[in-house]
């Protein structure tokens, strides 16, 4: 991703790219399993050089897959593109991940589009294996039980693999299924969502006492201007980020849903 902004863009256009889509991954990206994504990675390489960017992952990327998962990505950055621009906060991408697609679905209004939030539940875990032939999953496409080589290989239920269970109705891994496009919104860094930030803080202050309180330049709980309605906490995450997009300069201008579905609450 580098090369392309700073070597390659520089050579074709002059200047940078206006927007970058990095995939589609063959596999999805889903949940705890995203920090581990290449194609997400270079996604938040963008993000951090401020460049709005998004992640696409596929199921397994068959021809089908091939022939309906651009138009719906074109319908999805047409949806964030307001006045000929990509419109997306700074620091703000997405988090894409396209259902199974069969030849029998090829028309983009078959397909939802839902907003959801990556959390912690995920389609498979990863595990380190003293001996790779040990995993069930890597023997299953040709690893032979006694190669007595270490590697990293998916382990299914994930956590078989001592990774949590999760059955928010929020997160991408849990809404991920037919005919239904999960969208979560990313930034490019590992920083805690507020709400877990003021938990923390509250810790860390009881530990470093009174007369050396932790200063934060920010509240812990953003006002009108930042989308939240001003209380502790929305109810409704979705309506709570949606709030917070703006598809042009205008301030009453805000995001559009992009899914069929009422607006997902948890």
């Amino acid at each position: 991703m580098l090369y392309g902004i700073n070597v390659k863009a520089q050579a074709v256009w002059g200047t940078r790219p206006d927007f970058v889509i990095s995939g589609p991954n063959e596999g999805n990206n889903l949940g705890v399993i995203a920090p581990h994504s290449g194609t997400l990675g270079a996604a938040v390489t963008a993000l951090n050089k401020g460049i709005p960017a998004i992640a696409v992952s596929a199921e397994n990327g068959n021809a089908a897959e091939a022939v309906i998962g651009a138009p719906l990505v074109v319908k999805l950055v047409d949806a964030r593109d307001g006045r000929n621009r990509i419109r997306l906060p700074e620091g703000i991408g997405l988090n894409v991940n396209l259902p199974p697609i069969d030849a029998q679905h090829s028309d983009v209004d078959d397909f939802s589009f839902a907003l959801t939030r990556i959390g912690s539940s995920a389609n498979f875990g990863l595990e380190f294996f003293a001996n790779l032939g040990d995993s069930p999953v890597a023997r299953s496409v040709g690893i032979p039980s006694d190669i007595g080589r270490p590697g990293v290989s998916i382990t299914i239920p994930p956590e078989a693999a001592g990774y949590p269970v999760n059955d928010s109705k929020r997160s991408e891994t849990n809404l991920l299924q037919a005919l239904v496009v999960t969208v979560s919104p990313i930034e490019g860094t590992y920083a805690a969502d507020q709400i877990i930030e003021g938990k923390a803080k509250g810790q860390l202050q009881t530990l470093s006492g009174a007369s050396h309180r932790i200063q934060d330049e920010h509240p812990i709980y953003p006002d009108q201007q930042s989308g939240w309605a001003g209380s502790e906490r929305s109810d409704d995450w979705s309506v709570a980020f949606a709030s917070t997009v703006r598809l042009g300069a205008n301030p009453e201008q805000q995001w559009t849903p992009l899914y069929n579905e009422p607006c997902l609450s948890g």
